[in-house]
């Protein structure tokens, strides 16, 4: 705890520091899937003071249809007072010459990604590749002024007219939110329908997650924490004979973007599934709707208003060059619940 404060500051609050210290214990400790390839790395100076850290969370893959041990890389803590000694280099290092098959980060900031790039890790270009669909554009701006209190006091005051301006420019069509044109309906599911919808569409490809477990893991410990994840919504699309033909995990905040974490369907259903999801999204408050490119998406996406960008890298590595060759393929198929948002770590 002592590196997390150095590194991201001293908790505002009791409640905060508890919860820190809890979700680091859950995700590092207590994991479900325990893989003895799979374990953090420290790094200690010689008089036992911890600098470094690097978190791996077991992460169960299948590569052509066959198991392989998998990990997460994430929380990469370097003392800020003992940068510039290489210390990140050798833990980087160190956790691609482990012992699992495939080592991803999916949210590897600039500077993680050229060290990461230094120490043998390849990048997926397209999985960095993220979308942001505005549906309250002056809102959605003014919920990103960060820094002084005077910056954001202003943005407060901004607020009211914002609205109104967002109300009156949503007629605009890059702006305006879709009117169905289907029968299908959008409807909460639960989760064991999620798995059941994502075993019978989801596409074959090369690299798949292994385990539903991770996937129950992950819906359970969002759900307990609306106050970092927001509301977090399994959805499915159903056509009119009420057969479930697509699926979408969303995570919703009032005055935020709302953000796509997983969506499939068929190519049919995917344009209509988007634009209720976007309905939704719309009616939940969001300034925005944001998610990944991935294949389900990619031609809804250029068609629906999106600004596109590099976000989050994603990057990998393994010692096996058929792993290598899948991602520099996109033969890929991880969603966002897959990766580092679910931890829920600055």
């Amino acid at each position: 705890m002592g590196l997390a404060e150095r590194a991201h500051g001293v908790c505002p609050n009791e409640a905060a520091l508890q919860w820190r210290r809890q979700n680091l214990l859950d995700i590092f400790l207590n994991h479900p899937l325990g893989d003895q390839n799979v374990r953090s790395l420290v790094f200690e100076e010689k008089c036992g003071h911890v600098v470094g850290f690097l978190g791996l969370v077991p992460k169960p893959i299948l590569f052509r249809r066959e198991p392989i041990s998998g990990a997460v890389g994430t929380y990469f803590l370097v003392d800020p007072a003992n940068r510039g000694k290489l210390i990140g280099i050798q833990l980087l290092r160190a956790a691609l010459a482990g012992q699992q098959d495939l080592l991803f980060g999916d949210a590897v900031s600039d500077v993680a990604k050229r060290l990461l790039s230094i120490a043998g890790a390849g990048v997926s270009t397209r999985l960095s590749y993220h979308w942001v669909r505005p549906l309250r554009p002056l809102a959605l701006v003014l919920s990103k002024v960060k820094g002084p209190s005077a910056k954001r006091g202003l943005a407060k005051a901004a607020a009211a007219p914002a609205a109104i301006l967002d109300r009156l420019s949503s007629r605009l069509p890059f702006i305006r939110v879709p009117r169905p044109t289907t029968d299908l309906s959008l409807r909460e599911i639960d989760r064991d329908s999620l798995l059941i919808c994502k075993s019978r569409l989801e596409p074959r490809k090369g690299i798949q997650p292994n385990s539903n477990i991770w996937l129950s893991w992950a819906i359970a410990r969002m759900q307990a924490s609306p106050s970092i994840f927001g509301c977090l919504r399994l959805l499915g699309s159903f056509d009119r004979t009420d057969r479930l033909v697509g699926w979408c995990v969303l995570c919703t905040k009032p005055g935020q973007i709302a953000e796509v974490l997983d969506f499939g369907a068929t190519d049919k259903v995917a344009p209509h599934q988007f634009d209720l999801v976007t309905i939704e999204a719309f009616r939940a408050g969001a300034t925005g709707l944001a998610g990944r490119i991935d294949p389900n998406l990619l031609g809804i996406v250029s068609n629906s208003y999106c600004f596109v960008r590099p976000n989050n890298w994603m990057m990998f590595h393994s010692r096996h060059p058929e792993i290598w060759d899948a991602f520099e393929r996109d033969d890929v198929d991880l969603s966002r619940m897959d990766g580092e948002f679910i931890f829920g770590l600055p």
